[in-house]
């Protein structure tokens, strides 16, 4: 079994019309996915920290981060996606 959790369901309606559900909007997707490496921007610099994993994601555009081990990075602050870079 994996640790990963499942984004909730999609919002659907049911039109007035008796017709069948459809999925009106996926909801906010993820820019990066549990285990994926990044890197993340120092801030006034051009270097860069890690490479980190994305643990999980943490809502609007934020994710904590760990070790390629598995162990907590950044105290398991939530970190804002705009500072993430793709690993090569």
């Amino acid at each position: 079994m994996t640790s990963e959790r499942r984004s909730p369901s999609p919002e659907f309606t049911v039109d007035d019309d008796g017709g069948r559900p459809l999925i009106t909007s996926s909801g906010q997707t993820n820019k990066y996915r549990p285990g994926q490496v990044v890197y993340l921007v120092v801030s006034g610099s051009t270097q860069r920290e890690g490479p980190y994993k994305i643990a999980t994601p943490a809502g609007q555009g934020n994710y904590t981060l760990c070790f390629a081990d598995g162990s907590q990075a950044k105290n398991g602050a939530a970190v804002d996606e705009s500072l993430m870079r793709d690993a090569p």
